[in-house]
């Protein structure tokens, strides 16, 4: 696993609210349940050592950040993106170029490379003068919140 690649979201979320900074080892090690090899440990200082969205460099350790400000620049990113797709909709495309890359770049500050990488899809479609239709992924679950549905069941009724 790349440093670029690597998601803090589930180890942020269990240390959320911690006082102490964590060491690197405690930061790998809560990733990867295990203890980190050599590698998986020049990954994560790479990662930690970069703008990261869930934790600051400070006090020789890694200290989670606030909830409040994870979730201002996960706003922020999301916003951002919203109305890239709105402006190249109404055929705005160099707007909609601007807005994509400033998103890109909040993700990317904010510790989400891989989310950046993924928003170039869209960046593409724009400089080629098409809009984005497919407003969330499909595995995304914040547009697919609650237990799964059986197939089916929420398929409109037969007609009589």
């Amino acid at each position: 696993e790349t440093a670029a690649a690597l998601d803090l979201a589930e180890v942020w979320e269990v240390v959320c609210g911690e006082d102490e900074a964590l060491s690197l080892d405690d930061v790998a090690e809560l990733h990867w349940g295990d203890t980190p090899s050599g590698e998986q440990l020049a990954a994560m200082l790479l990662h930690l050592s970069r703008s990261s969205l869930y934790f600051t460099g400070e006090d020789g350790g890694y200290r989670p950040r606030p909830q409040q400000a994870v979730e201002e620049t996960l706003k922020t990113t999301a916003v951002a993106e919203t109305m890239a797709m709105a402006l190249a909709e109404l055929g705005r495309f160099a707007e909609a170029v601007e807005w994509q890359r400033a998103a890109m770049s909040g993700a990317a500050a904010g510790g989400l490379a891989g989310a950046s990488r993924r928003m170039a899809a869209n960046l593409a479609l724009y400089r080629l003068g098409r809009p984005c239709r497919t407003p969330w992924r499909d595995d995304d679950p914040e547009h697919r919140p609650g237990p799964a549905v059986e197939p089916g069941l929420l398929d409109p009724p037969p007609p009589f």
